[in-house]
């Protein structure tokens, strides 16, 4: 195992801290098992594609609607 540092905002910290309680595991173990969580939606060489509603989903409150965030996505050819 390598040691590694991190920075993270004191809102997470505080989560983490509190679900290291709720579980009676360390902090280091709460975050290399949420890390397993996250490889999994991301299989080690397969490609993954992406939805418009997807990235809608974690970039919180969009005032438009899916549709219409993917033709303005569109609509610039250098993408």
């Amino acid at each position: 195992m390598q040691r590694m540092r991190l920075l993270f905002p004191d809102e997470m910290i505080a989560r983490l801290k509190e679900v290291s309680r709720e579980e009676e595991r360390p902090v280091s173990e709460v975050i290399r098992r949420s890390i397993e969580e996250f490889f999994m939606r991301y299989p080690k060489g397969k490609q993954r594609k992406i939805t418009v509603e997807q990235l809608a989903g974690h970039l919180g409150e969009i005032k438009v609607s899916a549709a219409e965030l993917r033709d303005v996505i569109y609509e610039d050819e250098r993408l």
